[in-house]
């Protein structure tokens, strides 16, 4: 965010592009199966179950699905930048952080009121229930699995840029990866403009709101 706390595009930096070169050498080479296509490949799964894996990296309710894997496992949250970096971080996925109420409501105190009480039993007794009993009881294998749960949580952010970035830039990231490509500086570069417009209609409907 600028000092006037506006967001901006700031991803062109050394940073950035030393994570992408060091992602790039992880993921293409002899050791790495890699199914950024999409969810679509279920192989990867399987593969980990029956031993044909080190490290799987994955959604945490996969968790359930290796609850019948004979081959112990566990938990690690997802490995730091560098030395630097404070506290491992964990990006939650955009696509499901919100409900929204349609325009054809005529109840909206009940409906809200209603969408109230559901989020906060929810997180009362859905969220407990399932955070420690099954995942910390039930599916880990060890109690570091457990401490490494609470690690994992403690790092959750939300992307700004990746929720909002309508499928512009956010995703190049592992598109070239999968290219194997190395004009990822040419190439965001030439999305920037697009991306930008983006934030600014984005910017605009906050600024409307208010």
């Amino acid at each position: 965010k600028d000092a006037d706390n506006i967001p901006y595009y700031d991803i062109l930096t050394e940073r950035s592009v030393s994570t992408f070169e060091k992602a790039l050498k992880l993921i293409n080479n002899d050791y790495t199966y890699s199914f950024v296509k999409g969810w679509e490949d279920k192989k990867i799964i399987p593969m980990f179950a029956n031993g044909n894996g080190l490290l799987l990296m994955t959604q945490i309710g996969i968790i359930q699905q290796l609850r019948n894997m004979e081959i112990d496992f566990g938990l690690l949250p997802v490995p730091k930048l560098n030395e630097q970096q404070e506290k491992y971080l964990l990006n939650i996925d955009g696509h499901a952080q919100l409900m929204a109420i349609p325009i054809t409501v005529r109840e909206t105190e009940k409906v809200g009121a209603i969408l109230e009480a559901l989020s906060y039993y929810s997180h009362k007794y859905l969220v407990p229930a399932y955070y420690d009993v099954n995942l910390k009881t039930k599916f880990s294998r060890d109690n570091e699995s457990s401490e490494m749960l609470d690690i994992i949580m403690d790092g959750r952010i939300f992307d700004f840029g990746y929720v909002y970035d309508n499928w512009v830039i956010a995703f190049q990231f592992q598109y070239l990866i999968r290219e194997k490509a190395i004009n990822y500086v040419s190439k965001i570069e030439s999305l920037l403009p697009t991306a930008e417009a983006q934030l600014k209609k984005i910017l605009d409907a906050y600024d409307a709101i208010e």
